[in-house]
């Protein structure tokens, strides 16, 4: 199912329940009423939110792409882990990886696990390749 069926299917859904809503709920935004459905009552947007998909993108013909991320329970948290994978310009996987890293900060486990993957690649002997991370 591709994320346009999903936003439209939840958005049909909301609007089907909404009959069923007691009358003060029904004049609400969409918004004020997942909030007040979730019991948070003292809900006022600052800002109107952007939605922004993002996709992947493949490499040109003789290039790999490296996708990391990092993760940590909290700044110096109970631990901090980082992975990815590695694809071609066809959009296969080449090699998928993982580490743990302690307790760090979640700018360590980025730069962390950026370093970790790409002497991954080194040694394996691969070449030309592109890094994404979202930090």
């Amino acid at each position: 199912m591709s994320a346009n069926q999903i936003i439209g299917k939840t958005s049909r859904w909301l609007r089907d329940i909404g009959s069923y809503l007691p009358s003060s709920l029904r004049t609400c935004s969409q918004e004020e009423f997942i909030m007040q459905s979730l019991g948070i009552e003292d809900y006022s947007p600052t800002e109107a939110v952007q939605i922004q998909l993002i996709k992947w993108s493949k490499p040109d013909a003789r290039w790999l792409k490296v996708n990391i991320d990092g993760s940590i329970g909290g700044n110096l948290g109970t631990g901090g882990g980082g992975g990815g994978i590695c694809r071609d310009h066809r959009g296969e996987l080449i090699v998928g990886f993982h580490n743990s890293y302690g307790r760090v900060t979640n700018t360590y486990v980025e730069a962390q696990a950026m370093a970790d993957r790409l002497q991954i690649c080194k040694n394996m002997g691969l070449s030309n390749i592109i890094v994404e991370s979202d930090s």
